[in-house]
Order: C-alpha cells, then sequence, then structure tokens
C-alpha cells in the first residue's frame, strides 16, 4: 500500500536526516538513543542511571569497541555499568531478559567496558555485598522488616565466625539468608520462589543456607 501524502512526508524527512549522518559513529547513536529510552523506560532506571549508560555507550562507539557487537548488547551491558557505578542492585539477568539478549555476551562486553571505558571517564564501580541485595529480595518477596533485619545479622554473625564470602555469589548468599529469616520469622518462602527470584539455582541455594547454619550457629 502507498503511504499516504502526511507519513509519506515524514518518511522524506527522517530519511533525508538519516542520510545527513554521515559517519557510523552518528548513524549508531541515531539507532541507539531510542532502543536506550525504550530499555529505560522497561526497566523502570533513574534518569541520571540512563544519562551514564549513554555517555559510556557512546564512549565504547568512539573507542570502536563495536566490532562483532549488536547496539542492544552494547547499550545492555551499558545500562549494568552504569547501574552499578550508581550503587543499583540490579541483576544482569533482569537487563538482559527485557533486552532479550543473551546473559553471556552483555557480560562479556560489560567486562570490556569495565577495562576500557570505565577508566577512560573516571567512573567506578560499585562492588555489592550480600547485604545489598537482602533489601532489594527482601523488598521484592513482600517480607517483614524483622525477616530483613535477621538475614542481615545471620550473615555477619556468620562473618565474624569465620565464613569466607570469597568467589561465592553474594545473590547466593542474601537468598539463603532470607530463606532461613523467612522461616524464623513464619513467613516462609519456598526454595524455589526465593531461588527463582535471586537467579541462582536451588542447589547454591542450599548450599549457602548450610553454609550460614553452620557458621551462624542455626539448628535447623
Amino acid at each position: 500500500t502507498l503511504l499516504s501524502p502526511k507519513y509519506k512526508s515524514k518518511f522524506n524527512r527522517l530519511a533525508k536526516i538519516h542520510r545527513s549522518l554521515t559517519t557510523s559513529y552518528e548513524r549508531n547513536l541515531w539507532i541507539a538513543l531510542p532502543n536506550l529510552q525504550r530499555l529505560q523506560k522497561r526497566l523502570g532506571i533513574p534518569d541520571a542511571v540512563a544519562e551514564d549508560a549513554l555517555r559510556i555507550y557512546t564512549q565504547t562507539v568512539k573507542k570502536k569497541l563495536t566490532m562483532g557487537r549488536s547496539i542492544d548488547t552494547l547499550l545492555s551491558a551499558s545500562i549494568f555499568a552504569a547501574l552499578r557505578v550508581h550503587g543499583i542492585p540490579r541483576t544482569a539477568e533482569e537487563i538482559t531478559k527485557i533486552a532479550q539478549i543473551p546473559k553471556k555476551k552483555v557480560i562479556k562486553s560489560y567486562r570490556l567496558i569495565l577495562m576500557e571505558v570505565l577508566p577512560k571517564l573516571g567512573m567506578k564501580v560499585q562492588h555489592f555485598s550480600a547485604d545489598r541485595y537482602v533489601d532489594k529480595f527482601n523488598e521484592e518477596l513482600k517480607l517483614s522488616m524483622q525477616s530483613r533485619n535477621i538475614a542481615v545479622k545471620l550473615i555477619e554473625k556468620a562473618r565474624d565466625s569465620g565464613f569466607n564470602s570469597a568467589g561465592k555469589d553474594p545473590k547466593g548468599i542474601a537468598a539463603a539468608s532470607i530463606y532461613i529469616a523467612s522461616k524464623i520469622c513464619s513467613e516462609n518462602r519456598t526454595q524455589k520462589e526465593i531461588s527463582q527470584l535471586a537467579k541462582v539455582t536451588e542447589v547454591t541455594l542450599r548450599m549457602r543456607v548450610k553454609d550460614l547454619q553452620k557458621y551462624a550457629n542455626i539448628v535447623d
């Protein structure tokens, strides 16, 4: 079907603008910006984070790091990096699910950004301890503040008793503490429910539960 005069005029204007973007850098940003806005809206991230994600993404394009990487992969990695710069504990899985990009590709691009881009921009990511994830998961599971406080104290007690969390996913530790705390407070949540939310396996959750029970001296 033929375009109506109104839409034909609009299409021609857009085509003219697109032709005027002579460099691949400009064309890339022309495509990337609306995609970033779409991801920002769907992820519900603050404007300040989106602005830094754009700064990060723009730098990856300037440094010609786009070879073999899709726009949405780099955008997702840039958003993940910006969230960590701002200290907002969103998981890579949350981003990749909405962006519909394989997690492996986004993490690979994120590591590249970590080494090649953030130092250039004077940005540093914050590394999240399990405590930070406790607040996030507790809120999403609609558990009480009492349950949250017990979960945090469990982690603190385990650390004080010699529990070494190095090399262990903080999400798994947070999930385990919440599972135990929810049982103590009679706000029971299943292992399946918590592991799915935390994006860890039920096997990992059970292992971390055993760790916390051992070091925090809790009898099941």
